[in-house]
């Protein structure tokens, strides 16, 4: 998984720069990634600093043999960061409390050694350059190191802690067309990957994209759970769906439960839906409060609240009202990249 994580990072970084990989790069190491990501970067940060700065000749030629020492100092601490990614993507999502403690120990080495060299430089600088050309360095340079590190924490996952997985919820309502009524639909999906599998007992550890790791237990009703491999990526879809309309019957699907699985021998996978309908009459009418009394077919009575588009002038005590309740859900597996 290492490698996959390196090329994102290092990706990013050159997309950061505005410019792209030759294709030839793709077979290289590691670290002639990172070297060539790092590479680019340098030229683009140079250029950068000449367009802002717009220096005269005299504060050019006092300013780049500063600048050059400056940032080959930088540049090894840059190589330290280099060496702790690499080291972070060969033990990723397997971070140990040993690879925890190294780490933040290394970094906060790195924070302290990268200030103490910006310190030092910023001095020089400052002596060599008009006061305001100074402070005006100071704010290129942290600007650019503030965007490279940006792109650098976007590319790298975080460390996998035990929780749940987060669920990404969306939910659209809408009126139903001519006939009162509404149309609400709730969807949830969870996206993940296998992290690992307890045949024995059934149960999977799931890794979010938020980088949490949750542990399932698998029903024996669902088939197929020997085909699951650590790395498949997991997408579950559960949807909810309600309407509520005037009359005796709704356009779609009938009440009626669909179960659609995936053959022996595929991946665990299939939908599950089941609609239900009730079907209620109106027997009384808050207009002030905008709200519905329902009496449903076995005698049950529920005052509902009316939304605000509906013409309340346009319903009747009598009237009746069917609601169609429509529960789904979706799951597919397929094989990790």
């Amino acid at each position: 998984m290492h490698m996959k994580t390196i090329r994102c990072f290092s990706l990013g970084l050159l997309c950061t720069a505005a410019l792209a990989l030759p294709a030839s790069l793709v077979a290289q190491s590691d670290a002639e990634l990172l070297e060539a990501a790092r590479s680019t970067l340098r030229t683009d940060r140079r250029a950068a600093v000449e367009g802002a700065m717009q220096f005269t000749e005299a504060e050019a030629k006092a300013f780049w043999p500063l600048y050059d020492a400056y940032r080959a100092e930088m540049d090894k601490a840059g190589t330290k960061i280099k060496d702790l990614i690499i080291s972070y993507s060969q033990a990723y999502p397997d971070i140990t409390t040993d690879n925890a403690k190294n780490g933040l120990k290394q970094i906060l080495d790195l924070e302290k050694q990268i200030a103490t060299i910006r310190a030092k430089h910023f001095v020089k600088i400052g002596k060599a350059l008009p006061p305001v050309k100074a402070l005006r360095f100071a704010q290129v340079d942290m600007r650019l190191d503030i965007t490279n590190r940006l792109a650098i924490a976007s590319q790298i996952p975080l460390v996998p802690i035990e929780g749940k997985i987060a669920l990404k919820s969306s939910t659209d309502t809408y009126g139903s067309g001519a006939t009162p009524g509404m149309v609400s639909v709730t969807t949830i999906e969870l996206e993940a990957v296998v992290l690992s599998i307890d045949r024995a007992d059934r149960s999977v550890t799931l890794l979010g994209k938020d980088g949490i790791k949750e542990t399932i237990t698998v029903s024996d009703d669902v088939t197929n759970f020997d085909q699951v491999k650590v790395g498949d990526k997991v997408l579950m879809v559960l949807s909810d769906s309600l309407v509520v309309q005037l009359g005796d019957s709704v356009p779609g699907a009938r009440p009626d439960e669909v179960v659609k699985l995936a053959p022996v021998g595929a991946k665990p996978g299939g939908v599950i839906a089941n609609t239900v309908e009730i079907r209620a009459t109106i027997i009384a009418i808050d207009v002030a409060k905008r709200t519905v009394t329902l009496r449903g077919e076995d005698g049950m009575e529920k005052a509902s609240p009316v939304r605000s588009d509906v013409d309340l002038a346009k319903v009747k005590v009598g009237d009746k009202v069917l609601v169609r309740k429509t529960e789904a859900v979706a799951l597919r597996i397929t094989p990790g990249s």
